[in-house]
């Protein structure tokens, strides 16, 4: 909790040495073009004093992730100068709209110091309009050809009566089909999976490290230094924007089929066929639902203590041994 009390902290320090409170701006704001929206000076002077208030101390007074709680942060807190957010879930265009960012901020990010915020609806807007103004001329939320996606269509989930086959058919989507582990871990024997591979006719591969997450460069940077993140481990990280619920497994599609903006998780609607985005949507699921328990320890344990796997020779697998049939059944 005194992570949102800490501006209120700074300020009356600066006020107790003589220093200027930061919340007592003297520039009158205008009218502004953002987004393709002219957004009311009312509305971003609103926003500039709630802002202080609520993002300050994390996010800095220009909006470039260099407030003064940052330095013991991490993840580092977003340069909002860049207009770039991973986790808005859009399709197309280059800006989120408001409502992706109001439910961002609303929901906070798990496993990070961006806590969910309670916040009127009003002051929230305004605090979302004020934040575009940090983009420079011609860049981000300034540039007039930047145009605000649309939010993901879902389709209608076919596996809600059938759960188990939905899980089922996502593992093998998950280790096959997408070859998710080749950045997050794996989380099928070494046969299972070369076993998928060749029910997909593709050529098994698996990393030597494939059962810990892939470190992956992104498109962020920090006071000029590049950023990398590592896929989260479902067995043992929490998820930024998703948490288990009635919810889950909707938020879990839109995440995948949209992407993180700025990494490598790229976006899969309309390269995966949405029963199958469905289907790894459970199957992550139930990988979620085991964070925490012994199961996923036992589960870590028997995938590290597998024997060394001799994949079966062309002419087994080409008379068929049964195995990759077995997999996707």
């Amino acid at each position: 909790m005194i992570g949102r009390f800490a501006p209120f902290l700074i300020s009356a320090i600066l006020f107790a040495s003589g220093c200027k409170d930061p919340v007592a701006f003297e520039e009158a704001l205008t009218d502004q073009q953002l987004g393709g929206k002219t957004i009311p000076a009312a509305s971003l002077s609103n926003g500039r004093q709630m802002y202080v208030r609520q993002c300050y101390a994390c996010h800095g007074l220009e909006g470039d992730g260099r407030g003064p709680s940052s330095p013991g942060l991490r993840t580092a807190p977003r340069d909002l100068r860049l207009a770039k957010y991973k986790f808005v879930r859009m399709v197309g265009g280059d800006l989120p709209s408001d409502k992706m960012l109001y439910d961002l901020i609303r929901g906070g990010l798990h496993g990070t110091a961006m806590l969910p915020w309670d916040i009127q609806d009003d002051a929230m807007y305004d605090i979302i309009h004020y934040i575009k103004m940090f983009s420079p001329e011609d860049e981000g939320w300034r540039d007039p050809e930047n145009e605000v996606g649309t939010p993901l269509v879902f389709s209608e989930d076919p596996w809600t009566d059938k759960a188990e086959e939905g899980i089922k058919r996502g593992k093998h989507v998950y280790h096959a089909v997408a070859n998710c582990q080749s950045c997050h871990p794996a989380f099928a024997t070494k046969e299972y999976i070369h076993s998928a591979f060749v029910a997909e006719n593709k050529k098994p591969e698996f990393r030597d490290d494939g059962y810990y997450a892939a470190r992956q460069v992104t498109e962020y940077s920090v006071n000029g230094v590049e950023q990398t993140n590592l896929p989260p481990d479902y067995t043992w990280n929490p998820m930024r924007t998703v948490k288990s619920g009635p919810e889950a497994k909707k938020n879990l599609y839109r995440v995948i089929g949209a992407g993180v903006n700025g990494t490598a998780m790229a976006r899969w609607k309309g390269t995966l066929e949405d029963d199958d985005l469905w289907a790894v949507a459970y199957y992550v699921e139930s990988l979620l639902d085991m964070k925490d328990t012994p199961a996923a320890a036992e589960l870590r344990a028997s995938l590290g203590s597998q024997g060394e796997f001799i994949p079966p020779s062309v002419e087994s697998e080409e008379a068929g041994d049964g195995s990759a049939d077995e997999v996707v059944e």
